[in-house]
């Protein structure tokens, strides 16, 4: 009797697949969680058996470590006693999948240059991906498996509607963020390492900054981090089929020039576009960039920010008033004041991982076609992003969050392996919604 092969690709895409329908069932219980939501003991059944007898079906014939956490899924949600236990067990296989993803893609040789004949991992992008920047872009979402899982490894207080343009104009008496998992932050080494450049900057512009050997030392140990992750590869192997990089070496020196190379914006050195859109500056009283959620957690803990309220998308939906955001969402726009000055909007990622910015904003940037807006959809997410040139080098680049959902976001070419954990998890979700 043959025996079956599959290729890495299979094996990673499943990884990728299976890690983001996980993502969403997390996302769900630890919702239910928060809000104080138990099943009943028959809908726990329903959900289990439901749930368990679908995976398995989906794994069948899938690559044996790919079933292997599918069926150590299964056992744990078959024993889960309510809804405490699905979270632990969504939670652990969770863990369990960013871990054994990360390592089926990490590159088999030091320097991240592909073998002849690799298929890179299974990180190949495909040729819709290649041609359309949102198909990219979704591809990086799917990818993104450090992204923590809202209502698990943190909590946001939305609160109410931002209003007036002054600090005082406070329509959020609670701050942003209500709970941060240290653990799960400090587990995630890009994370770690993005957090110890957010320290290295004045937040005046004007002022000329100055780069020791220790803050150089801590941008390369940000970017050697970023580029082991899938997302990364993914990306170098995007822009060498695009033609804008030559190798992983190539990308990484391109990535060091662009986002941290210093340049004049109202003095000599006193700005860079990784400072600018990930830290954020003043000038002249207001706040410009500053688009990042870690850098808003972090200034909001010390105390130097204050959370104003959110903001609804531009332009608003037709025919309705727009929904107050959920908890869970992972793109809102929001303003807030900082260094006495306010920041009227910026539109955050909340969640996601530096590598995840860092990928789509560069890709964007440097395959955009000098273009400086691009209609993006991302998970459940619709946006614009735009990208603007300050002479030859990068000024800003940021999201702006858009109306529609799910239902609008362009679904880009499923990936072998990944288009049938991706149609169930769908379809488990709405199963369970009818569950709770």
């Amino acid at each position: 009797m043959a025996t079956a092969t599959y290729s890495r690709s299979a094996t990673v895409n499943g990884y990728a697949a299976l890690c983001s329908y996980i993502q969403k069932q997390a996302t769900f219980v630890a919702g239910l969680t928060a809000a104080g939501t138990e099943p009943t003991a028959a809908q726990l059944a329903r959900f289990q058996s439901r749930t368990t007898s679908a995976l398995r079906r989906l794994t069948d014939g899938a690559p044996p470590p790919v079933a292997a956490l599918a069926e150590q899924l299964c056992t744990a949600v078959d024993a889960a006693e309510d809804g405490a236990g699905l979270g632990a067990a969504f939670g652990a296989a969770l863990d369990e999948a960013r871990e054994v993803s990360a390592a089926a893609g990490v590159a088999t040789e030091a320097d991240g240059e592909e073998e002849e004949g690799d298929d890179g991992g299974g990180l190949q992008p495909t040729e819709e991906e290649l041609s359309d920047l949102s198909a990219m872009a979704s591809r990086l979402w799917d990818l993104d498996i450090n992204r923590l899982v809202p209502g698990r490894d943190y909590q946001i207080n939305v609160q109410r509607k931002a209003r007036g343009m002054s600090p005082s104009s406070d329509s959020a008496r609670q701050p942003f963020f209500t709970y941060v998992d240290t653990a799960a932050y400090s587990a995630r080494p890009t994370f770690v390492a993005f957090y110890k450049l957010l320290d290295n900057y004045s937040a005046h512009t004007g002022v000329t900054e100055e780069l020791t050997p220790g803050e150089q030392e801590e941008i390369d140990g940000f970017l050697d981090a970023i580029m082991c992750t899938p997302i990364m590869r993914y990306a170098t192997m995007y822009a060498m089929a695009r033609r804008v990089a030559r190798s992983a070496a190539d990308l990484r020196a391109q990535l060091s020039e662009l986002w941290f190379a210093f340049y004049r914006r109202e003095a000599a050195r006193d700005s860079s576009a990784f400072e600018h859109v990930f830290l954020g500056e003043v000038r002249g009283g207001k706040v410009i960039g500053l688009h990042n959620w870690m850098t808003l957690l972090r200034e909001e803990r010390l105390g130097g920010l204050d959370y104003l309220g959110y903001l609804p998308p531009r332009p608003p939906p037709r025919g309705r008033r727009p929904d107050v955001p959920e908890s869970s969402s992972q793109m809102l726009t929001v303003r807030f004041s900082w260094h006495d000055a306010v920041k009227a909007a910026s539109t955050i990622f909340v969640g996601t991982s530096p590598e995840f910015e860092m990928a789509l904003y560069s890709l964007i940037y440097l395959c955009g076609g000098g273009r400086e807006r691009h209609i993006i959809s991302v998970g459940p997410h619709k946006a614009e992003v735009k990208v603007y040139p300050l002479g030859r080098m990068l000024g800003t680049c940021y999201a702006e969050e858009m109306p529609g959902g799910e239902e609008d976001a362009a679904s880009p070419e499923e990936t072998e392996g990944s288009a049938a954990l991706k149609a169930i998890g769908k379809e488990l979700f709405r199963q369970a919604l009818k569950f709770f």
